[in-house]
């Protein structure tokens, strides 16, 4: 035990960015990862048991319960649309935000610290998934850092490489416009445990986002432009549950690029 906790300060210490003063950064180190260890022990020991209710962070495995807030988006930087096989190929970073009490501390208490990068693995991360995956890969497989703030927001954007199933028409070719989506929500948890929200909602009442998916670090397709990128939030109810599922359905419209117009007009 002793060894681990170790370990998890200097994890800490060298991914700590914004620490002013050694006798402070130890100070808050063995606060944080204390409380990281004796919830890790604790939340693996009471995994086993089945819980299905779900809290913030490592809320409900300290004893607190409460609905975890999940905002989400994601950017896109690359896309590859296989017409053959109707398999849309997006790279992208899944970014996720929520609020988690236990993360709360006061900067004037730990040497002016406001955040702090962790393990992701050391934390509760919710299990948003693509669930129209067409290669058996739906979940996020690179842990990235996290990013915890005094506030309690957490931030964590890992990225990803999505493969979904996309149903392709090309009888206008070259002039065609063709719809993918991706649909996101959480594997494991209902509505009233995660609510799911995009990050770029104006209000709970308004489901519609125009601008679903980020597009500032996407690489320009030659095969493709893009025409809009829509995102809707859904709740779906099953016959076995009372309970809401809500997901996110981004849409993708894009038409094929007009050098590839061109060219295969000038062919015929």
């Amino acid at each position: 035990m002793i060894e681990t906790v170790r370990l998890l300060m200097t994890t800490a210490t060298t991914t700590t960015t914004t620490m002013t003063g050694v006798g402070d950064d130890d100070t808050f180190v063995i606060f944080l990862s204390g409380f990281f260890f004796f919830c890790v022990e604790r939340f693996n020991n009471l995994q086993q048991l089945h819980f299905i209710t779900l809290s913030i962070a490592f809320a409900f495995a300290c004893g607190h319960f409460s609905i975890s807030s999940t905002n989400i988006m994601y950017l896109l930087t690359e896309l590859r649309l296989n017409l053959k096989d109707q398999i849309l190929t997006t790279n992208v970073w899944l970014e996720h935000e929520w609020q988690d009490h236990k993360f709360k501390w006061d900067p004037s208490e730990y040497g002016g610290v406001t955040e702090l990068y962790v393990p992701s693995e050391h934390i509760w991360l919710p299990d948003i998934v693509l669930y129209n995956n067409a290669d058996g890969e739906y979940v996020v497989t690179t842990m990235t850092k996290a990013i915890l703030h005094y506030t309690g927001k957490v931030v964590w954007t890992p990225p990803a490489i999505f493969k979904s199933s996309c149903e392709i028409d090309v009888r206008y070719f070259p002039f065609d416009q063709q719809t993918c989506f991706m649909k996101f929500g959480s594997w494991t948890y209902d509505g009233d445990q995660i609510d799911l929200k995009h990050i770029n909602q104006k209000n709970d009442k308004d489901n519609k986002v125009e601008l679903g998916i980020d597009l500032r670090e996407y690489y320009p397709s030659v095969e493709w432009d893009i025409l809009g990128v829509p995102a809707e939030r859904h709740e779906k109810y099953y016959p076995c549950c009372a309970e809401p599922y809500p997901d996110f359905l981004n849409k993708i419209y894009f038409a094929t690029s007009g050098v590839i117009a061109l060219v295969s007009v000038g062919n015929h």
